[in-house]
């Protein structure tokens, strides 16, 4: 697989519900051309621990290897995040539901599938070092929350993310001097995190032209 002039942004976080879709939402209405990868790690067999402990449908006894959707139907499903995905303005999306093992391959298959859009969004903590051994260089966007909380398959996240983003009023992660907080969940800050962003992808946020616009 190469790496093309795709360019890949991932949004990870801490642990569940803090937001990740919601973000990714921001990033489809606020520029065009993005389209959207949503990675889920199904543990398999009949003695696993569920992650997340809900119950989100993405674990499958049955599932081998991974399993990759594009069907129109499947992905508008009332409720699910491709759906959110598409309503919210992405111009192709993906759903990656792969073993732990088959990761490294579904996630190729993936990204060689999606390589003649410009800028991919990945949603999710697993595909991260599985992106840097293709020879990515992804825009790692982190959300945190404020107990300062993080789950081990996130900690290698959170230390390679450019940019950090509290789900909340305050951000519980300690940031090192390179790494950049942003507010995109309030009005106040999410003109800057966007302009952060388009420096990054080389496109200009919708809400920078629709304000020039009405200047």
């Amino acid at each position: 697989m190469g790496t093309g002039d795709v360019k890949i942004i991932l949004v990870g976080s801490s642990k569940s519900r803090l937001g990740k879709t919601q973000l990714c939402e921001l990033l489809f209405s606020s520029f065009d051309g993005f389209s959207a990868l949503k990675v889920t790690t199904a543990h398999t067999g009949e003695h696993h621990d569920c992650p997340r402990a809900i119950p989100c449908g993405a674990c499958d006894s049955s599932l081998e290897g991974y399993l990759m959707v594009d069907d129109p139907t499947a992905l508008k499903e009332k409720g699910k995040d491709t759906e959110r995905y598409l309503r919210a303005g992405a111009e192709k999306v993906f759903w990656l539901t792969s073993s732990p093992e088959a990761m490294p391959e579904g996630l190729g298959g993936a990204i060689d599938r999606m390589m003649p859009f410009k800028v991919l969004v990945i949603e999710g903590n697993s595909p991260y070092s599985h992106l840097v051994r293709y020879g990515y260089e992804p825009l790692v966007i982190f959300i945190c929350g404020d107990d300062g909380a993080i789950k081990e398959s996130a900690r290698e996240v959170l230390e390679h993310a450019q940019i950090v983003v509290p789900s909340g009023e305050e951000c519980g992660a300690r940031l090192s001097e390179r790494q950049i907080l942003h507010r995109p969940f309030s009005q106040e800050g999410r003109s800057a995190f966007l302009l952060e962003v388009s420096r990054w992808c080389a496109a200009s946020p919708k809400i920078a032209e629709e304000s020039s616009e009405d200047q």
